[in-house]
Parts: C-alpha cells; structure tokens; sequence
C-alpha cells in the first residue's frame, strides 16, 4: 500500500495534464486513483 500511495502522490505531482507522459497502465491507474479521490472529496 505505501508503494502505491507513493505512486500515486508521484502521479499528482506530475499533474493530470502530463497523463501522457506516464506510461500507459499507470496513466490508467492513476486517473482512476485520482476520480476515487475527488469522489469522496
């Protein structure tokens, strides 16, 4: 779980506009990671 935390915060920082930039499986990981988190914002 911290791994993947830590991929995520990666994932933030690099900011949702650089999406292509980051490979393909963890673009998709890390955009459905991000609408979980807005959700239970």
């Amino acid at each position: 779980m911290d791994l993947y935390h830590s991929l995520y915060q990666t994932y933030i920082r690099n900011g949702i506009e650089n999406q292509e930039k980051v490979s393909g499986m963890f673009t998709v990981t890390g955009k459905n990671l991000y609408n979980e988190h807005i959700r239970s914002m």
